[in-house]
């Protein structure tokens, strides 16, 4: 006959125990989850006269796993359509994007062997410049030239999930888009001393229909959100670019991730 003992009963301090050790190893699992080893793709030409001339240098995954390699694959697609000077065909990878830049360069110059002495040039520079246990943002400084009276620079947010590897666009970003919106057009105003019925364009602004919109790069900082229109975006080139900070205590409860304030 078995003979049922206290000793067959689990304490209810045994019970907490083993029920803190279950949530220990739980909140390490996911701290693990949400780690990403960071190492730098780099790529430099000498410099030169009369060439085409590659600088990169940018963070990317380290590891192997799924979400990291979906990171780097996004920052490769990135990178090769900001190099990639063919509408039609883009490159496979980066190195090819690269041969193809030097080789656009170099049919331009066998065409014209005694007249095109200029040189073209194409640099990104990247950096994590925010990070929490949801959010990796990585920002990318542009710079491009390939002829004609100046070339063009300009600054990319991209915003990756830590759990997931997967890029976050805006409309992902934003969980309340009309409040978002007029909270960004709101800032902008003051910051341009522009009263609420102001025609936006009458102000020099070429927002399409006069009417505000967001721009194409939204980026977490260190400090708060940054909103930043690249040139020709809403102004000429003469504007450079636009740039609006909203601290995070303004925008949060607009926001699907909560930005953290380092400063």
């Amino acid at each position: 006959m078995y003979l049922y003992t206290l000793r067959d009963q689990k304490s209810p301090i045994m019970m907490k125990k083993l029920l803190f050790i279950a949530l220990l190893f739980s909140l390490i699992a996911c701290q693990s989850d949400a780690e990403i080893e960071v190492t730098t793709y780099s790529m430099a030409d000498p410099a030169c006269d009369a060439c085409a001339r590659i600088e990169l240098q940018y963070p990317m995954a380290a590891g192997k796993n799924r979400k990291e390699k979906k990171i780097n694959a996004s920052l490769n697609r990135w990178v090769i359509r900001a190099i990639d000077l063919s509408p039609d065909q883009e490159s496979a990878t980066v190195e090819e994007a690269v041969a193809e830049f030097r080789k656009a360069y170099q049919k331009i110059k066998n065409d014209f062997p005694d007249d095109y002495n200029m040189n073209w040039e194409s640099t990104i520079d990247g950096e994590i410049c925010y990070e929490d246990d949801q959010l990796l943002v990585i920002c990318m400084e542009t710079y491009s030239y390939t002829g004609g009276a100046h070339g063009y620079g300009s600054s990319h947010y991209l915003l990756f999930s830590k759990t997931e590897g997967e890029m976050i666009d805006t409309p992902h970003l934003v969980q309340d888009q009309k409040g978002f919106m007029a909270l960004a057009e709101k800032k902008f105003r003051a910051q341009y001393q522009l009263d609420d019925d102001s025609p936006l364009n009458e102000q020099g602004f070429m927002f399409e229909g006069d009417r505000f919109h967001l721009p194409e790069n939204i980026g977490y900082t260190t400090s708060g959100l940054k909103l930043i229109y690249n040139p020709y975006e809403i102004a000429p080139y003469s504007e450079g670019q636009i740039i609006i900070d909203i601290p995070y205590e303004e925008v949060n409860n607009y926001l699907r991730f909560k930005g953290k304030s380092r400063i």
